[in-house]
């Protein structure tokens, strides 16, 4: 079965269709809301920069509005990823609503080696590490000796996702980036049915923006609903 799916049933008359969905509703244990960091040099930038970008000035604002955003609902924690440019994104939504900030490696991109670092994105250097890592990740190859393939990639999401489920907190925020950010919502909906050719369809369709939320539930038994898909109202 796959974990994110969940079947009404159609042929009931209405007053049982409600009574199901009131059901499904009363039977949520979690709500998660994955973000992806605000808008980094790393997004503007010609050369690769690592885990240590920062914010740009426009995501320096977006960051705002979002901690604004969440100021009106109901957090318990924010957990995000040590990449700069998502624990400062992190950082100001704690500072809004004082709620415990945590931070946690199983929520980093995936990506090259900081020995890339500073290497134009047309360096040829670039561009063959580049190459394999996507292979890797989208078509299962075996990574390079320390890189991250498909497999690895999947056993950190499943690390990542118990490591939620686990938590006491009901409303939490995670803060991580766009490709883990997609690798992880799929992995909840097909679990050890998702491939990298699955993956990469997934990757290519569904884009993030930045401070884009996605809303997810969990329900009683460990099953997840995707709620919400990047919703980035609060940018106006």
């Amino acid at each position: 079965m796959i974990p994110c799916t969940y079947k009404y049933n159609y042929s009931s008359h209405g007053s049982s269709k409600t009574r199901f969905k009131r059901k499904m509703t009363n039977s949520i244990t979690k709500n998660i809301y994955f973000v992806r960091h605000g808008e980094g040099e790393n997004n503007t930038a010609e050369v690769y920069l690592g885990s240590n970008a920062p914010l740009t000035n426009k995501g320096l604002d977006q960051v705002k509005a979002l901690a604004e955003r969440f100021s009106i609902m109901k957090v318990d924690a924010v957990i995000t990823s040590s990449y700069k440019r998502a624990l400062d994104t992190a950082q100001e939504i704690h500072k809004r609503i004082d709620k415990p900030l945590l931070v946690s490696d199983f929520f980093v991109e995936w990506g090259l080696p900081e020995d890339m670092f500073g290497l134009s994105f047309n360096d040829p250097k670039f561009k063959e590490r580049d190459e394999l890592i996507s292979k890797a990740i989208f078509e299962g190859a075996s990574p390079h000796p320390g890189d991250e393939g498909f497999d690895d990639l999947k056993n950190r999401s499943t690390r990542a996702i118990s490591y939620i489920e686990e938590r006491k907190e009901e409303d939490i925020v995670v803060v991580t980036h766009g490709i883990f950010y997609r690798f992880m919502v799929a992995h909840m909906c097909f679990g050890e049915m998702l491939t990298p050719q699955i993956f990469a369809k997934i990757n290519k369709f569904m884009k993030t923006e930045n401070t884009g939320i996605t809303h997810i539930r969990m329900r009683e038994g460990g099953k997840w609903d995707l709620w919400q898909w990047n919703d980035s109202a609060h940018l106006g």
